[in-house]
Parts: C-alpha cells; structure tokens; sequence
C-alpha cells in the first residue's frame, strides 16, 4: 500500500509540473486562457509544496519491510 502512495504521488508531482511547464510557456507565447495558465501553475506549485513532500514518508514506509508485522506469533491474529 505505501508503494502504491509514493507511485501515485510522484508521478501526479510529474504530470502537476509537465501541465506547470506547458502552461508557462504558453504564457510566454501569449496564447491561451491567463487565468486558467496562471491557476494551473499554482496547482502546481501547491502540490510540489504540500503533497509532494508525503513522499519521503512514504518512501520509508515502502522500504521498512513487513520484520515487524513478520516477528508477531501467528495466534496474536
């Protein structure tokens, strides 16, 4: 389960910066909807800010191994 976290949230922080990196440079070439390029880079940016970083912690949870739900006696379930 946290693998399937940390999958899902890097690679939603990929497409959130991949749609940031189009909608810049569609401002730069003065094409589009302002309002929607401009919101769309700071979906972006508020996700690299607040739901990006859970990655770490999941990384870690992903990583941990299953020694400690492993080392219970199976009665204890």
């Amino acid at each position: 389960m946290p693998y399937l976290r940390l999958w899902g949230t890097v690679a939603g922080g990929w497409l959130m910066a991949k749609g940031a990196l189009a909608a810049e440079a569609e401002l730069a070439a003065g094409e589009g909807d302002l309002a929607f390029l401009r919101a769309k880079i700071t979906t972006a940016r508020f996700y690299g800010e607040h739901i990006l970083p859970g990655a770490v912690s999941l990384e870690a949870a992903a990583t941990a191994g299953a020694r400690t739900l492993m080392a219970m006696a199976e009665d204890a379930f």
